[in-house]
This record gives structure tokens, C-alpha cells and sequence, in this order.
């Protein structure tokens, strides 16, 4: 019997070794648990969260400042809205309480109609109603915020500030310190800042108290803070969308999320210039293959998750701009609703599926890709920002320093946890 080469043995080894790891590599990519990745806390579940509102009490604030009284003057958006929320409440919630909110609380006398009833500017003059410091406001209010309760304030939220340079970022800094404090001991809380515009006839004040008739429409806002899945659910049986007024919304939370194949995946069926895409068998999220179209310059193809349990406004989801890609090549170009063969991607049946639609130069392929959309203010709040009111009324749809102040809110949710939700995607291939 003729010996083989030890040449030929080992060659025949090393194609053994290759062959088992080329298999191991293929075999279990795929099989291996994602982990919570890091600047998230835990992995988004899709499951459907109902909350029983009959566990929560409600407390609403009208802050009743001599600048409020435009907005309870004759019928006006302003008291539909808040008789609207408090009749909701009253039938939705387990108890409904109503305050006059100044420097100080002041428990409203009688019922929930009642209250309505009595909202013009001779009967709101409750405590101190000169000027008032709004993080005081807050203050007084996150102090009453407890698990089982949610607080609704109603306000024009202008900070009391006379120098525009020194005292804004001052006031900032206090509004979060007043959330954080709030989150130290209750983390559940999140917060839905709602902007409505009102008929108003009264006086508006400016940043040195100087009065100016005003017979026009006027932005006032309302801040529920509670336990976010409390505030989802205040938000759908309330129907706030159908409120009189509504211009936009700000949902905030301290959650980040890590989006896995269970709750996003590669979409091939749309949003794609390639010629095919292929994923993984076992799992929707990662790519096994693109087969690139050499006609485009460019190759376009999307990433869709399911933002059921997301807690950010869709209008905030569908923002492009606040998105974060990497490498940076990549370029997150558009968002939107998936389309209906899209849904079909996913290896679960999405309730409320998003595509991100995603651009890159040929020939700067990476084999892994990272998506997070980033907590921050909507583009609605800069648009609504008036940095200086001396010397008259701002224009109709604009809030003196409201930037600032939503800002401030926005930066206590943000301080542990950057992004709303964070995914990654394997890429094995490209093909020319």
C-alpha cells in the first residue's frame, strides 16, 4: 500500500478546517442572539399594551395668570378644549380634580362642570395672578405626579424673564432640573406637550410686563406628564387628534430601545433600486445577499420596524433628519408608513410598520450598518419660536422662548439615553 505525501495530508487538512469553519461562519450567523446594544436599556416587544384609565387619577392645572385671561374670554378654543379633556377624564379616569395654578395650587371649588362654567377673567382670580415664574409651575406640579396620577397643564408657557441673554438658558436648566427630579423618583414618567391656537381678547405681556391689547389667535399649550403607556392610552380615548386647535404634538420619554428581527427587518419586496434582495432564512433583520443594478449610480433599499410601542409622535418618526446612520456614507433619505407589501417582510404581523429608506454611493458597501433615531424637538417647535417679545405681540402661530422650554423638558429624558430606539444590520454581500 502506497503512503500518501505528508504534502498531501496536511493540504487535505487545511480544505477540512476551511470547509468546517466557512459552515460554522454560514450556519450560525444568523442563530446567535442579538444583544441589547449599548445606549439602550432593553429590547422593543410589539405587543399590545392596553391600560386601564380607571386606575389613574387626573389632575388638571389652568395656570391663571393675568396673561391667561384672553384665553377665557367669550367662547374660545382654549375652554373647549379643556371642558373637552375634563368630561373625557371624568368618564375615562378614576377621579378628576381641578386646580388654579399661579406661584402657588389652589384646589377649584365644586365639579367638573362647574369649573367649565366659571372660566371668564373675573371668576379665575385665585391667588397670586400677577407674574409668574412657569418652572415654579412645574415644580409644583411634577411634586403631585405620582405612579397612579396624571397632570395636565394648561398654559401659555412663557417664562418670566426680563434679559433675553443672561436669564433664558437659566430658566432652561431649571425646567430639567424640575423633570429630572421628577424621574429620579417616578422613571416611568413621560410627557406629551401639546400646542393648540385659541381666539384670544385680552392683554398680552411681554418679557418686561408691558400690556398690549390683543384681539387675534394666540398659541396656548397643554403638558400631560404620567406613566407613558397612561399617556398612549389618555391620547386614544381622548381623541386629542379630533381636539379643536390642535397645530402639533411632542411625545417624550426616557426609554431607548433595541430593535431586534422580531420587531424589524430587511424589507425586499419595496423602496429598492437592486436587482434582489435576499435575507436570512432565519432571520428578517440581516441581508445574505445584494444583487446590485448597474444601471444606477447609487444603490437605494430600506429598513422597516414596527414603531407599535415606540413612544414618539409619528410626524417626530417620519422626520428624516432625525435619524442617525452609520457609516457615514449611508444616508437615511426618507421615512414613511410601510407600504402593504412591505408588511409582508416582517416575520411578525406589524401593527403600525415604518420604512426607512436608505441611500448609498456604489462602491462604499459596509457589512454592517447602524440606525438609531435620536430623541430631540421636533421641527415644529424652532418654527414656533419668538427669541425676543419686547415691545409687542409675537405673530399669531409663535411663543415667546418656547424653544427653550420644550428644550428643557426634552433634555431630562434625553440625559441617560440618547435615541428613541437603536437597530443593526449584517450585510454578507454585495454583487456587482
Amino acid at each position: 500500500m502506497k503512503q500518501k505525501s505528508p504534502l498531501f495530508i496536511g493540504f487535505a487538512a487545511l480544505l477540512l478546517i476551511a470547509g468546517l469553519m466557512i459552515k460554522s461562519q454560514t450556519g450560525t450567523r444568523s442563530s446567535i442572539e442579538r444583544h441589547i446594544l449599548p445606549g439602550t436599556v432593553a429590547k422593543l416587544n410589539n405587543a399590545n399594551i392596553k391600560v386601564d384609565l380607571s386606575k389613574y387619577a387626573v389632575n388638571f392645572f389652568m395656570e391663571n395668570s393675568a396673561s391667561m385671561d384672553g384665553y377665557v374670554n367669550g367662547t374660545t378654543e382654549f375652554k373647549d378644549v379643556l371642558g373637552k379633556m375634563i368630561v373625557s377624564s371624568h368618564h375615562h379616569c378614576k377621579s378628576t380634580d381641578l386646580y388654579f395654578v399661579n406661584n402657588a395650587v389652589y384646589k377649584a371649588d365644586g365639579n367638573a362642570i362647574n369649573f367649565i362654567q366659571m372660566l371668564n377673567p373675573s371668576r379665575i382670580k385665585v391667588g397670586n395672578v400677577g407674574s409668574t415664574d412657569v418652572n415654579q409651575i412645574f415644580r409644583n406640579i411634577l411634586n403631585r405626579t405620582k405612579k397612579d396620577t396624571i397632570s395636565v397643564l394648561f398654559s401659555d408657557c412663557i417664562y418670566s424673564v426680563k434679559n433675553v441673554t443672561d436669564e433664558l438658558d437659566n430658566a432652561k436648566n431649571a425646567t430639567t432640573d424640575a423633570f429630572l427630579t421628577a424621574l429620579k423618583s417616578t422613571p416611568e414618567l413621560a410627557t406629551i406637550i401639546l400646542q393648540f391656537t385659541s381666539k384670544f381678547s385680552g392683554f398680552y405681556y411681554d418679557r418686561n410686563d408691558a400690556p398690549y391689547q390683543c384681539n387675534s389667535v394666540r398659541p396656548f399649550y397643554v403638558v400631560i406628564t404620567g406613566n407613558k403607556n397612561a399617556l398612549t392610552q389618555i391620547y386614544k380615548d381622548f381623541k386629542i387628534k379630533k381636539m379643536p386647535g390642535l397645530k402639533n404634538v411632542c411625545f417624550l420619554s426616557s426609554e431607548s430601545w433595541t430593535l431586534d428581527e422580531k420587531t424589524a427587518c430587511s424589507i425586499i419586496s419595496d423602496y429598492t433600486n437592486a436587482r434582489r434582495i435576499k435575507n436570512d432564512k432565519d432571520n428578517f433583520l440581516d441581508i445574505t445577499s445584494i444583487d446590485l443594478d448597474k444601471a444606477y449610480n447609487e444603490l437605494q433599499f430600506a429598513i422597516g420596524f414596527d414603531g407599535t410601542n415606540i413612544f414618539a409622535h409619528p410626524s417626530y418618526i417620519c422626520d428624516a433628519s432625525n435619524y442617525y446612520i452609520e457609516p457615514s456614507d449611508y444616508k437615511v433619505i426618507n421615512v414613511v408608513p410601510a407600504s402593504p407589501s412591505a408588511k409582508g417582510d416582517f416575520s411578525i404581523d406589524p401593527k403600525n410598520p415604518y420604512a426607512i429608506e436608505i441611500k448609498v454611493p456604489n462602491g462604499n458597501f459596509a457589512p454592517l450598518i447602524t440606525i438609531s433615531l435620536r430623541k430631540g424637538i421636533p421641527s415644529w417647535v424652532k418654527n414656533s419660536n419668538v427669541k425676543d417679545d419686547a415691545g409687542g405681540v409675537p405673530p399669531s402661530d409663535k411663543s415667546f422662548a418656547i424653544q427653550k422650554m420644550i428644550e428643557g423638558i426634552a433634555d431630562a429624558y434625553s440625559t441617560d439615553h440618547e435615541d428613541y430606539f437603536k437597530l443593526q444590520v449584517n450585510i454578507n454581500e454585495y454583487n456587482r
